[in-house]
């Protein structure tokens, strides 16, 4: 999974190349990109957005939620095929 800004630049160290890759079955897995599971982004930088890009092989995902975000009210956007995520 990759996590982006708004305008596409990968909010480090978030990059699919970081990530640590997850296989089997789980309802509780945390992501994690070279161990940390913090996304980076916060008022200070001024990052509010955050796009997510998972990649999936022979795989399905069902759901997902962020936990420990400041803001909890999230609407989701389909645009051709894809989930943004919006405050």
């Amino acid at each position: 999974m990759a996590v982006t800004d708004a305008e596409h630049k990968v909010i480090e160290p978030c990059s699919l190349e970081n990530c640590d890759s997850f296989a089997g079955d789980s309802v509780e897995h945390k992501i994690t990109w070279k161990g940390n599971s913090r996304i980076g982004g916060d008022s200070e930088t001024g990052l509010y957005w955050r796009r997510l890009c998972f990649v999936l092989r022979d795989a399905e995902l069902f759901s997902f939620r962020l936990a420990g975000a400041e803001q909890t009210d999230f609407a989701f956007a389909r645009d051709k095929g894809r989930a943004e995520l919006r405050e």
